[in-house]
């Protein structure tokens, strides 16, 4: 039961990254959601299996800063490499003149 808890608690985090970093248009409205859910759901069980009990903060608090880090760190690479690859792809296309 505590699975879907953390798996909801990851979807809610990836949409607070990627709603609150800038750049939000340059990348996908799943893809913050659906990595920090796996990342959450595969780090709990990891610790899970490694013996921590799910009534203690420690797992909780580990899951959860990981899934926002991971979210906010992906957030703003896609953003900054989208922008260089659009930047990239139009400075090519309006030196040519020509769809590439």
């Amino acid at each position: 039961m505590e699975l879907l808890f953390v798996a909801l608690g990851g979807a809610i985090i990836g949409l607070i990254a990627h709603y609150s970093l800038s750049g939000s248009v340059r990348r996908g409205v799943i893809v913050l959601p659906a990595v920090s859910t796996a990342v959450i759901s595969v780090l709990w069980e990891g610790l899970i299996w490694l013996g921590l009990p799910a009534g203690e903060f420690l797992i909780w608090g580990i899951s959860f800063a990981a899934s926002a880090i991971v979210a906010f760190g992906l957030g703003v690479v896609l953003s900054r490499r989208r922008t260089a690859s659009d930047d990239a792809f139009f400075s090519t296309f309006t030196k040519t003149g020509r769809v590439a």
